[in-house]
């Protein structure tokens, strides 16, 4: 019995041997999982900061708050860590909002790119109508307000601020709750045709008067021919204020 005994470590040895290569073969494997496991996360951290730094740039001022949904970097990506800042940018760059596309890049000795989607929302104040407001009406301060929206959707553009509508003229009805735009308000008209206007031309610190007639109706900044009154001659200038056209000479 003892022999048999004696025997066995001598008869299970190639087995040992065997089980001890095999071992070491998974521990190598293992350990070369565990090390890409933990460069991968590293990279995935390092691209979602670099991203989160871009959104705040695209922020700025600009709006009062931005959320961004952004697909998770691609797990079966083997990205090498990137040893220095990673350059974004993205896609349609005439977008700021909505569904748009970031380009990480790195530019080290392992250069690598990738694409990741993104839905991006930008949040600003935003003037809506408080009440139904008439066609041809002009709007005051009780006919607007203020609402926070996504305005990444407000592809006909709003207006951020009550006093940029103030006196503007409804072009057709808005119903309560509109978002306004310049599709349906002008300016009010602060010079109509046939009024009497000041023309004024300056030039390197000279600026010279004369009376004149205005040929058209106009708001704020609009161009307009206007008669002098003196010499009849028709020149064109810009309405600066109610009853003054300024021109170039």
């Amino acid at each position: 019995m003892n022999r048999t005994t004696q025997q066995n470590p001598d008869r299970y040895a190639h087995l040992r041997r065997a089980g001890g290569t095999l071992l070491a073969s998974l521990l190598l494997v293992l350990s070369a999982q565990a090390q890409t496991a933990a460069d991968k996360p590293a990279t995935s951290v390092q691209v979602s900061d670099a991203i989160q730094r871009y959104l705040a740039d695209m922020q700025g001022e600009r709006y009062s708050r931005m959320e961004a949904d952004v697909q998770p970097l691609d797990s079966r990506l083997r990205l090498s860590p990137c040893d220095q800042p990673l350059a974004v940018d993205h896609y349609p760059r005439e977008r700021t909002g909505g569904r748009i596309t970031f380009k990480v890049s790195c530019s080290g000795p392992d250069s690598w790119s990738v694409r990741i989607p993104a839905s991006v929302q930008l949040f600003d104040d935003v003037v809506v109508a408080a009440t139904g407001i008439p066609m041809g009406s002009q709007i005051g301060p009780r006919d607007v307000q203020l609402q926070e929206m996504d305005v990444s959707l407000l592809y006909r553009g709003y207006f951020g601020s009550i006093d940029d509508v103030k006196g503007f003229i409804a072009k057709r009805p808005i119903p309560a709750g509109q978002v306004l735009s310049a599709t349906l308000v002008n300016p009010a008209n602060v010079v109509t045709k046939g009024e009497k206007v000041t023309i004024l031309a300056e030039s390197s610190g000279v600026s010279i008067r004369a009376m004149g007639e205005a040929l058209a109706d106009g708001a704020l900044g609009d161009l307009i021919q206007v008669r002098n009154s003196s010499s009849s001659r028709v020149v064109e200038g810009r309405i600066s204020g109610p009853g003054l056209v300024k021109v170039a000479f």
